[in-house]
């Protein structure tokens, strides 16, 4: 159970400190826009990055995730599965909740968008990752790990590099990446824990 508060803290914090660090200071912002300038793509390429997150995108991650967690409730049995689901549900529903309700104040940096603090389409390809470090056997969890960070990676830069998010966005999404496994851990142990 400890475990999994502790990724829950650290996820909070972790998010936190990104919001605070890079949207309510004049030094945070400049940095984030520095170093998002770094990360945009050029016109000739910024159509062919469009094609891909419309091919992965949201609701791409949305089916991925649902079919994962479906597998998993026949594989891994109904707690397992709603372990992950809580944890999938973390990861979709706070950066929706968050870019709707934290204000982004113009210090620094005038950015034509509202509040883009986490990144949703981050979130979505971190919550198949989370779903399946849920699900899958201990052996696997590793390779899941890397192979996740490396696909949040790209997601989180076809973002920056179009350009949707700034560099902050995507981190803050890790960190709720972070909170979502903590949830699932929360609720796998409850769950078990309760067994009769």
């Amino acid at each position: 159970m400890r475990i999994g508060w502790g990724y829950v803290v650290s996820g909070v914090l972790g998010l936190l400190g990104i919001y605070l660090a890079a949207v309510w200071t004049t030094t945070g912002q400049r940095v984030d826009d520095a170093l998002t300038a770094r990360v945009r793509a050029g016109e000739d390429v910024a159509p062919l990055l469009l094609e891909v997150v419309h091919l992965i995108g949201p609701m791409t991650m949305v089916s991925v995730v649902a079919l994962v967690v479906v597998a998993g409730l026949f594989t891994r049995g109904w707690r397992a599965a709603l372990a992950a689901s809580a944890g999938v549900a973390v990861c979709l529903i706070t950066p929706q909740v968050l870019k709707a309700v934290l204000p982004r104040p113009e210090l620094a940096v005038s950015w034509p968008l509202p509040n883009t603090l986490p990144s949703g389409h981050t979130a979505a390809v971190i919550a198949v990752v989370v779903a399946l470090l849920v699900l899958a056997p201990q052996s696997l969890r590793l390779p899941v790990l890397l192979a996740g960070v490396v696909a949040a990676t790209v997601m989180g830069y076809l973002m920056v590099a179009l350009p949707h998010h700034r560099v902050s966005d995507v981190i803050a999404s890790g960190a709720v990446g972070i909170t979502g496994y903590g949830v699932a851990l929360l609720v796998r142990w409850a769950t078990t824990s309760t067994k009769t």
